[in-house]
């Protein structure tokens, strides 16, 4: 029978870091997770095949809130993290990276904006520093989303409409049941799994929220994920973007739909011919349709998304009259522009 001080004591926040060589970067990491001013946590870390020393470096912390996995085999990141997520029954998980630094007040700030945020709520990030292997600051990219909007979920909803990243994975604090609901990481993703997960969660109706200040150290350097497989990367986003598109529609995305989300010169190619900005704004008006019917939201939230498509098509000259046009339905004379 378990006590009701150990009740209290239990932890709701699993720390999930997979792991595969770095070593050198291993220490600083695992220290700044157990310096947290938030204590109450399980650190899960799985190695994921390290030819290197990793889990020599692990076994030299003497913290109860460790525990160490090691695979037999390298089965790669996404694998790695559901097989973490299969050993977790904690409520709440933080991703984190073999490599990445956390500041100390991060899980006290996730943990406190997601308790005070709704049900809606499934995930909390960061903002991020970008530093070197040397720890040196460099210019960092900061997330589409902000901590505080007024819309907060169709910024989110509209983001993954565009096929653009929204959240740093390893900044990432998030609900666990959702995320199992969902049907964990796809695994047919071996890389850029987050992206297709967050789009997955607005799909569902979920939003995040993002922590503006700077929560976590994002190291970039020549052996990691990203940095390796650049070209890989931006193809499996690609297709995460089309999956999540596919999902709405009910069918594969024309490539004019693609074209315009992305903000891509090809969109003008499209549209080129007699008739095609007509078959364009027709595609475009189903693509409204679905989402309404799809993504569970509220009706002033569907306006803002309206609105979130005709600020977008003011990207694309020309386009902004006539996504007007086609978001309060009068087709019958919308006139076939060419860019500019």
């Amino acid at each position: 029978m378990i006590s009701q001080t150990a009740a209290i004591d239990a932890p709701s926040l699993t720390v999930l870091m997979p792991m595969r060589n770095n070593a050198r970067f291993l220490r600083e990491t695992v220290a700044s997770i157990l310096n947290q001013t938030y204590p109450n946590f399980r650190f899960l870390i799985i190695d994921d095949g390290s030819t290197e020393n990793n889990c020599d470096i692990i076994r030299s912390f003497n913290d109860p809130r460790i525990e160490l996995v090691e695979l037999p085999e390298n089965i790669g990141l996404t694998k790695t993290l559901n097989r973490g997520l299969a050993m977790i029954d904690t409520p709440f998980v933080a991703r984190m990276d073999a490599d990445d630094i956390a500041m100390p007040l991060r899980f006290e700030r996730q943990m406190a904006l997601m308790r005070q945020s709704g049900p809606r709520v499934a995930v909390v990030g960061t903002e991020v520093k970008c530093i070197d292997a040397e720890n040196k600051t460099l210019e960092s990219t900061r997330p589409e989303l902000k901590e505080k909007h007024p819309s907060f979920f169709v910024e989110f909803l509209f983001t993954s409409l565009k096929g653009k990243y929204c959240l740093n994975h390893p900044s990432v604090l998030f609900k666990r049941d959702v995320i199992i609901r969902l049907g964990r990481y796809d695994e047919t993703f071996p890389i850029a799994q987050d992206f297709d997960l967050w789009m997955r969660l607005a799909l569902a109706g979920y939003e995040a929220r993002i922590i503006t200040d700077p929560l976590l150290a994002y190291r970039i350097h020549e052996h990691q994920i990203s940095t390796a497989t650049r070209g890989r990367q931006l193809k499996a986003r690609s297709r995460a973007h089309e999956k999540f598109l596919s999902a709405v529609l009910g069918c594969p995305p024309p490539d004019s739909i693609k074209h315009f989300l992305r903000d891509d010169n090809l969109f003008w190619e499209e549209v080129a011919g007699e008739g095609k900005m007509e078959e364009f704004i027709k595609h475009l008006k189903i693509l409204l349709d679905r989402i309404k019917f799809c993504v569970p939201m509220e009706e002033n939230e569907y306006h803002k998304l309206q609105h979130l498509f005709q600020k977008h098509a003011r990207r694309q000259a020309g386009l902004a009259a006539i996504i007007g046009e086609c978001l309060v339905g009068q087709y019958s004379c919308v006139p076939s522009v060419g860019r500019g």
